[in-house]
């Protein structure tokens, strides 16, 4: 039945295609004050597991492992190792800041609690005023001794260069900086921000190096105190890391002497990759070739990995044809989502509408605060005529942009379906660089795209406040008493409080609709047998290769 519905659309999609081409908190080292995290007002993670996290077991003493792994990273070509750079916003980058870079703080993937990194303790009264105490310890991998002045010039740093981008977003929070001693660091935000912890313990929060950014201000931004140095970045193509022989962290066990995540557009190269063994582990194997893995079970794993990113379309509320709801309206009501999630990646994608995850909201998979009771827009050709009657449409193309081969395949196939109730539209593709300075410099339509957000649930505001850039490139959704909620919420340390705000936010971006979530994407992560040592958490953004292995005998 799927297989003839697969057929039936792609013979739709070649007549329009053709028609269109005819018209042209932590331990603690010493006396430090205990940290100031109350676990009661900070929700921890969702639970291991929950949104397809998983993690693979140290390999067994003595084993025979490989000295260089070859990973296909996911739909994402690295361009930029830059935090500070909108082009580092892809997924795939982050793979690379947790790998070369750290943070002050990060995020157990079991636990979901905040553990230390840089910062070995930390505290607040308030949530507004922050101190941390840092690690003495802790060196770049150019021989510089990390200290807190490096943690200001990485704020400042972005604060000068970083707009648009996640590093951006992250610190964006932040009013006063100062180093009460080279290892002692205060932070004051201008307003309270119960999730300034989830902001900071996000890759793209990564400490550089002041030391080698001054002296290199192009590619000073590689070096970090992690685990990987990076030896060669050739944009859009690959990166490659050797081990840090000298790394500090006594949590994390490298495994791998070199490690090179690499681009493959092509999805039939990336299967034949993995056949030949020139690959070892691929995070974008076509949704058309995973059965043939599958079949091998003593030889591939493939491990089913839940986006907690929203997958799906946003509209253009700046654009005057999409100002008008009931055009909104009928174009949610005129997509099929279970057609579009099967054209766009068989059954590795899951319409919203058919889980528990309540299909109206407009929240992360795995969200904190995710109210799953928000009924969806079904599918419904009479209710998607009635809406376009209401509506100011007077037949104008609409454009629907998207980048990678799932967004570009679920864009074609709702291009086809806006056709047949009454709307016009057609597709542009681009690599992710260029969709990203599509939007910036001329915001299109609508566009084919993931919401990277992360597990806490003040995120929605990097997409949904009028004055976040992302907003600007995407929705321009601007609604005061969102906006006035999305303040509060960062500042109620009431738990109860906080997510009866969050509750009504889920409400109003679905009565306004500016982004329409259409399916759960399910990545098919392929493993040669004897691959270990990753990390799926639920946060997908963050995939953490650490302390990936390759058994070889």
């Amino acid at each position: 039945m799927k297989k003839n519905k697969i057929i039936a659309l792609i013979i739709a999609l070649v007549m329009v295609m053709a028609l269109v081409a005819a018209c042209g908190p932590a331990a603690d080292d010493g006396d430090r004050p205990a940290t100031g995290q109350d676990t009661q007002d900070t929700p921890p993670a969702a639970a291991p597991g929950e949104g397809g996290g998983m993690e693979l077991d140290a390999p067994v003493e003595g084993a025979a492992l490989a000295e260089h792994i070859d990973v296909i990273i996911d739909n994402n070509p690295i361009a930029v190792v830059n935090p500070f750079n909108p082009a580092s916003n892809p997924t795939s980058t982050s793979w690379v800041f947790v790998m070369v870079h750290d943070r002050l703080i990060e995020r157990d993937h079991s636990t979901g609690e905040f553990v230390p990194s840089l910062a070995h303790n930390w505290r607040t009264e308030d949530y507004q005023t922050f101190v941390f105490y840092l690690r003495d310890d802790v060196y770049f991998h150019n021989g510089q001794q990390f200290t807190a002045d490096d943690v200001i010039f990485t704020v400042e740093y972005g604060r000068e260069t970083g707009v648009g981008s996640l590093g951006f977003a992250r610190w964006s929070a932040v009013d006063t900086m100062t180093a009460i001693d080279p290892f002692t660091l205060e932070i004051v935000l201008n307003n309270v921000n119960v999730d300034f912890y989830h902001d900071i313990a996000h890759p793209p929060a990564s400490i550089l190096s002041r030391t080698a950014l001054e002296a290199d201000s192009a590619t000073g931004h590689h070096i970090g105190t992690g685990p990987y140095v990076i030896r060669e970045l050739i944009p859009g193509d690959f990166v490659t890391m050797d081990m840090n022989e000298n790394f500090w962290n006594e949590r994390f066990d490298p495994q791998t002497q070199t490690v090179t995540l690499r681009f493959i557009p092509e999805p039939a190269a990336r299967t034949t990759r993995l056949w030949t063994g020139d690959t070892h582990i691929s995070f974008s194997t076509s949704a058309d070739d995973i059965y043939r893995f599958q079949a091998l079970p003593n030889e591939f794993n493939v491990i089913g990995h839940t986006f907690n990113t929203m997958q799906g379309f946003s509209m253009n509320l700046a654009d005057p044809v999409l100002q008008c709801w009931h055009l909104r309206m009928a174009i949610m009501h005129a997509t099929n989502r279970s057609d579009v999630a099967l054209f766009a990646a068989n059954e590795w994608a899951v319409n919203v509408l058919e889980t528990d995850r309540g299909g109206g909201t407009i929240w992360g998979h795995s969200m904190d605060f995710r109210n799953n009771d928000i009924p969806g827009v079904d599918f419904n050709l009479e209710m998607a005529a009635y809406h376009l009657a209401q509506s100011d449409y007077n037949g104008e193309e609409i454009e629907i942009a998207a980048a990678i081969i799932t967004n570009v395949r679920a864009a074609q196939a709702m291009q086809e379906q806006l056709r047949v109730a009454g709307i016009t539209a057609r597709v542009i593709e681009f690599d992710s660089p260029g969709l990203n300075a599509h939007m910036a410099d001329n915001p299109t339509q609508i566009v084919w795209l993931a919401l990277n957000n992360t597990l806490a649930a003040g995120s929605i505001r990097t997409f949904f406040h009028s004055e976040s850039a992302m907003n600007r490139m995407r929705m321009n959704f601007n609604n005061p008493a969102v906006d006035e909620m999305l303040d509060r919420a960062a500042t109620t340390l009431d738990i109860n409080e906080r997510r009866a705000i969050y509750m009504e936010v889920q409400e109003l971006l679905a009565a306004d609709p500016a982004f329409c979530i259409v399916f759960w994407r399910i990545n098919g992560v392929v493993a040669h047998a004897g691959i270990g040592g990753v990390v799926l958490p639920a946060d997908n953004v963050s995939v953490d290769l650490r302390e990936i292995f390759f058994v070889t005998d």
